[in-house]
Order: C-alpha cells, then sequence, then structure tokens
C-alpha cells in the first residue's frame, strides 16, 4: 500500500472516530452549536454529518405536563439528574433545562402574584 493511501485511510477512520463522538453527543442531547464548538466545526457541517450517517433529526417534542412533573418529583424526592434522564429517556442536560424552565415559571408565578396584589391593593384604597 502506498503512503498516500495509507494516510488517506489513517484520516479517514479519525474522521470517522469523530463523526461517531459527534452523533454520540448529539443522542445525549447536545445541541448542535455546542457540538459545533466542541469540534471546531461549523453548524452546517455537523448537520450534514449527521444527515450522512442517517441520524435522525431531534424534532423537539415538548414534553407533557405529566412527564416534567414526574421529573421534579423524581428530583425533589433525591434522585440525581442522570438517573432521571434514564428512566425517563432523556439527557441529563435536559432533566437539568427542564428544572431550570420550572424554577424560571415559578419565579415568574410569584412576580405576577406580587404585581396583582400590588394593583389589588392600590384599586381598593382608590
Amino acid at each position: 500500500m502506498s503512503n498516500i493511501n495509507r494516510y488517506n485511510l489513517e484520516k479517514r477512520k479519525k474522521l470517522d472516530t469523530r463523526d461517531n463522538k459527534i452523533i454520540f453527543d448529539y443522542k445525549q442531547g447536545l445541541f448542535i452549536e455546542t457540538i459545533a464548538k466542541k469540534y471546531h466545526l461549523t453548524k452546517n457541517r455537523v448537520f450534514q454529518i449527521l444527515e450522512k450517517k442517517e441520524v435522525r433529526q431531534r424534532s423537539w417534542i415538548k414534553m407533557n405536563r405529566e412527564k416534567h412533573s414526574e421529573i421534579l418529583i423524581l428530583f425533589n424526592s433525591g434522585v440525581n439528574k442522570a438517573e432521571i434522564g434514564r428512566r425517563i429517556g432523556v439527557s441529563r442536560e435536559r432533566i437539568r433545562q427542564i428544572i431550570e424552565e420550572h424554577k424560571l415559571e415559578n419565579k415568574t408565578q410569584d412576580i405576577m402574584e406580587e404585581y396583582n396584589k400590588e394593583i389589588a391593593g392600590e384599586n381598593s384604597r382608590s
């Protein structure tokens, strides 16, 4: 085998290894932008790799409230995010995001309730 063919074969193996890591990261729930930065690629190149390897693109189907509640119950009962992810079937990162969204949702609701109380208080004084 010539040096050029050997070089091309080694390069192809390295690229295949990288592509497999990209697919793994994607299936774990990492965003395309995060993967692109991690491997010093463009977002478009990451999409091309996923397409070439016939990896189905995520369609971020929103989880229903029941699943969110299940996640929050597990988390509040002391189950770690990785274990919750395994039980529910999503990445640890997605579990973290859902927990943070819930915290933000609650904070926003608290702020709106305070605001409504203030408005009600001002209206009763008038």
